[in-house]
């Protein structure tokens, strides 16, 4: 096996073992380099996007049906035709006050409405 000076390392492996299963991985991640560098060619630019915390307003905002829709749920209109309203917590209440859409649905959807 031809030696490479970044596997120096290695011969200071005194237990023999240990050196010639160290000289096998070193061996199987220079065929591994060489095969991702056939699939991808070096200087290939490769962009990981996290959305999660990414913040691109293009992406985010919320077209014009969007909008609409998230206003109707909150609007008087809405919560009349199905007999719901809205409690201190901005939870919807159904005219019995079970809680139809979670605490700081409401507030949420404002908040939406405002910055998206």
């Amino acid at each position: 096996m031809k030696h490479r000076a970044e596997d120096d390392w290695i011969e200071e492996i005194e237990n023999p073992k240990h050196k010639l299963l160290a000289r096998m991985q070193a061996a199987e991640l220079v065929a591994a380099n060489k095969k991702l560098r056939e699939f991808i060619p070096p200087g290939t630019r490769i962009e990981v996007r996290d959305y999660q915390n990414e913040f691109q307003e293009k992406d985010h905002k919320l077209n014009k049906i969007e909008h609409r829709a998230l206003e109707y749920i909150i609007s008087k209109q809405f919560l009349d035709k199905w007999g719901f309203s809205t409690s201190e917590y901005g939870e919807i209440l159904d005219s019995t006050g079970t809680v139809v859409l979670r605490a700081a649905t409401v507030d949420a959807i404002k908040k939406s409405l405002t910055y998206l």
